[in-house]
């Protein structure tokens, strides 16, 4: 009984989300959601949590030529700046960690899903990619939103949750700003 008013509930949250959001999801997004079956409000707030910034657009946006290198976040302004660090970051000892693009696609994980490096860092394969991704999570977690959110971040329960509540309060707050934030 729990698990279906959870499921309910859930299913009317994501109702809510997607007619406040479905304006300002850009296409791209929401074509490549529904390809996937996974909720385009669900998907972009990923972006946004994962590469979003304010410094180069006029408002909070996912930044195609971002690179997490062991926590500390880079934004570039093109797409051959973001590279020639990716680059330079795999020439020597390699990170620890290393997210790449929009949606911060692990490295040390998932560079075999691509034929290069530039490749994930290409906005349109990077989204596929995470689409792939997320749907791959979202069958492990057997249809459970909120657990394939948790484990796009980490497989690790104590990280999935931080992530969970942090894509939470950033989605909550989208809403609350007519998905305009």
């Amino acid at each position: 009984m729990k698990q279906r008013i959870a499921s309910l509930l859930s299913a009317l949250f994501l109702l809510v989300c997607q007619s406040t959001m479905a304006e300002t999801i850009p296409n791209a997004y929401q074509e490549i959601a529904e390809q996937h079956q996974i909720p385009a409000s669900i998907f972009y707030t990923l972006a946004l949590l994962e590469s979003g910034q304010s410094s180069k657009t006029r408002a909070f946006r996912p930044w195609p030529w971002t690179l997490t290198v062991d926590a500390k976040p880079y934004y570039f302004d093109t797409y051959e700046g973001a590279l020639s660090k990716l680059k330079q970051t795999l020439a020597g000892e390699p990170p620890k960690q290393l997210g790449i693009g929009l949606f911060q696609i692990e490295y040390r994980y998932h560079k075999d899903r691509f034929e290069s490096v530039e490749d994930m860092l290409w906005p349109y394969k990077n989204t596929q990619v995470a689409a792939q991704i997320f749907s791959e999570y979202l069958t492990l977690e057997q249809g459970d939103l909120w657990g394939a959110i948790g484990r796009f971040h980490s497989s690790t329960d104590k990280y999935a949750k931080r992530y969970q509540l942090r894509f939470g309060k950033h989605l909550v707050s989208l809403i609350a700003d007519g998905g305009s934030s």
